[in-house]
C-alpha cells in the first residue's frame, strides 16, 4: 500500500499494490475509488479537498508506520 499527499492540490491518494491502469468511482463527495476496469479490483482510493475532509471527520486520524 502507498499513501501520498499532494499539498498544494489537496489531494490524498492510496494506492494497493503496483501501478495498474484504473477507471474512478465517486462514492461519497469527494471521495473516489478507482478500480481495475476489466476485473474490478479496487487499486486504490482518492480523497479530494483532504484537508477539509479530516476536519469533518474529527475521529479520523492520520497515522505515519514506524520503521524497525
Amino acid at each position: 500500500m502507498r499513501i501520498s499527499y499532494d499539498k498544494r492540490a489537496d489531494v490524498m491518494y492510496v494506492t494497493f499494490g503496483g501501478r495498474k491502469k484504473a477507471e474512478g468511482e465517486e462514492v461519497k463527495k469527494n471521495v473516489f475509488v478507482r478500480f481495475e476496469p476489466a476485473t474490478k479490483e479496487i487499486v486504490g482510493v482518492t480523497i479530494v479537498n483532504f484537508s477539509k475532509f479530516l476536519r469533518k471527520k474529527p475521529d479520523i486520524r492520520v497515522v505515519s508506520p514506524v520503521s524497525a
